[in-house]
């Protein structure tokens, strides 16, 4: 039955050829919205790793050359006395000093080679103390920076847990020196492990993360450059002013912005998804577009083949049987086309630039693709193929 089904779509395959067409194009595009969407929602089911509500950023600005020693040992005092006066302010529950804000635009990479040879790529930051009652982070291992590690003879380093799983092999992380080669600096030594820290927010993947103790009492040019503050519910809008004039007051000669990072989740997240949405729009109009080509092609097809549907209902063919043909042949040209597609699809995991879709996604996506597809073919052949079945035998064998 395939094999004649075959030879029938070989004998019109032009029109065979249009359908086989268009159900690929449709199957690329839709794979490529879908994959990008199980991709995006599978980011957003993970755990964020902190929590912005009631948490304010407050930019700081003083035109200081922190390469300069005498400059950065300057500031360095300067963000401490700020960090501090905010902590006495009412209604401010925590502060502390952060290198990179959550949902910012800005990451730090760092690519490192280890003793044993391997290389570890992770993102860092530069925070003091009290982040984690600033962002609401949970320690998994071990503890933060305090006060008291501005004495010690290395520098300690907070990781996420997938960082100290990459770098240790399951071992125990705290305590353990960070094995870099050829590093000339203080060695760097784990006291406390996270789960994990997605700060590009919810869409964002999960990636190794490495926070290091922002050394405000020396000279260094990772000197954080913001201070983030948790206010108390219920915080009248009059604070800011308030927080804002206790600044300024402080250092005359600089610059202070704040900003809700709830606001910076909600602009990450517009600047994330609007492609999303724009392409599942286009997609959606051509998917719509293609379903009136396919219906007008087998609208034809149906009509081009009067005589011969007629002569199969004239020797005894039931009219269900017609329906099943018409609609089997159409279902083979889209089994066809998909196949093409899935042999392209399969081909992509061998490249770097969607290795970190991961397997599972890519599949997903060309499994998600294909069954609409073959939904959209169902539904664009089902009133064709009905419209075979209302061929009269003696009005097809006269048709011309």
């Amino acid at each position: 039955m395939t094999w004649h089904l075959l030879k029938l779509v070989w004998r019109r395959k032009r029109a065979s050829g249009l359908i086989m067409a268009e159900s690929f194009l449709s199957f690329l595009v839709v794979f490529v919205v879908a994959t990008l969407g199980l991709y995006f929602f599978g980011n957003y089911r993970r755990p964020l790793g902190y929590d912005s509500r009631g948490v304010w950023k407050v930019s700081l600005e003083s035109n200081t050359n922190l390469e300069d020693d005498a400059a950065s040992l300057a500031y360095g005092g300067s963000l401490d006395r700020l960090v501090r006066e905010v902590r006495q302010l009412e209604g401010v529950e925590a502060a502390a000093a952060l290198n990179l804000v959550p949902y910012d635009n800005s990451t730090w990479e760092w690519s490192q080679d280890l003793e044993d040879g391997r290389s570890v790529l992770f993102h860092v930051n530069h925070a003091g103390e009290g982040l984690p009652e600033v962002l609401g982070m949970h320690l998994q291992q071990g503890r933060w920076f305090e006060d008291a590690d501005a004495a010690l003879g290395w520098d300690p380093v907070v990781v996420n847990a997938s960082l100290a799983t990459e770098i240790f092999a399951g071992e125990d992380p705290i305590g353990k020196r960070v094995p870099i080669k050829d590093r000339k600096e203080k060695e760097l030594r784990v006291v406390g492990v996270i789960p994990d820290f997605r700060k590009g927010g919810e869409l964002a993947p999960s990636v190794n993360y490495m926070f290091q103790r922002a050394k405000i009492e020396q000279s260094s040019h990772a000197q954080p450059r913001n201070v983030v503050l948790r206010v108390a519910p219920g915080t009248p809008a009059v604070f800011e002013e308030t927080l804002m004039r206790r600044l300024q007051a402080l250092e005359p000669t600089w610059t202070f912005e704040t900003t809700a990072v709830e606001a910076m989740r909600a602009t990450a997240l517009r600047l994330q998804l609007v492609p999303l949405f724009v392409g599942a729009i286009v997609a959606g109009f051509l998917l719509f577009m293609v379903a009136l080509g396919l219906t007008g092609v087998l609208w034809q097809n149906v009509t081009q083949r009067r005589q011969e549907i007629g002569l199969r209902r004239a020797v005894g063919a039931a009219a269900t049987k017609i329906h099943r043909q018409i609609l089997t042949e159409l279902l083979l040209m889209t089994s066809l086309s998909l196949g093409l597609g899935l042999v392209l699809v399969l081909q992509l995991p061998a490249f770097d630039l969607v290795a970190f879709l991961g397997r599972g996604v890519l599949f997903g996506g060309a499994a998600t693709a294909a069954l609409l597809i073959y939904i959209l073919s169902s539904l664009c052949g089902w009133y064709p193929s009905r419209l075979s079945t209302r061929i009269h035998p003696v009005e097809a064998l006269h048709y011309d």
